[in-house]
């Protein structure tokens, strides 16, 4: 969303309020949010203050399974700062918003804190099915620890 400062460029102590949905995809990430608040002329500078609810489809670190994820912040940012410019008087929302999302997601989503994951050998899901791998594979080093175990 792309809205126009000029109202309140020269107008110190005015504001503009904002209400709009911006989405944002990135590799296995896609994002849609609702932003709400203003920008407010604050003795002559331009701060956005906003609060921010994103819903956050990915898919799970360890099992690939896609995941939904609800996410609320507050952008505080000053127009000038940060990378945040205008083109004109315009201030595109979309890249704002598109900024913090990723500021603010974690680092990796997980379906559950107990999710097994992929085997690293044969890619099955252990949540579901069992490992067809089998401990047949030693590494040669390991060979004498084995034997302790017998």
């Amino acid at each position: 969303m792309k809205i126009d400062l000029l109202p309140i460029i020269d107008s110190k102590g005015s504001q503009l309020p904002i209400k709009c949905q911006v989405s944002v995809s990135d590799g296995d990430i896609d994002a849609r949010s609702d932003v709400s608040g203003e920008v407010v002329n604050s003795s002559g500078t331009l701060e956005i203050k906003a609060d921010v609810k994103a819903i956050i489809k990915s898919v799970c670190a360890r099992c690939l399974k896609p995941v939904t994820e609800t996410i609320e912040f507050k952008i505080n940012d000053v127009v000038g700062e940060d990378g945040i410019t205008l083109n004109g008087t315009v201030l595109d929302m979309g890249d704002v918003v598109r900024q913090n999302v990723f500021l603010n997601i974690p680092l990796k989503f997980i379906c559950s804190e107990d999710c097994k994951g992929l085997c690293a050998g044969c890619g099955a899901n252990l949540n579901t099915d069992k490992c067809s791998c089998g401990d047949e594979e030693i590494d040669e080093r390991f060979a004498a620890l084995k034997k302790l175990l017998d």
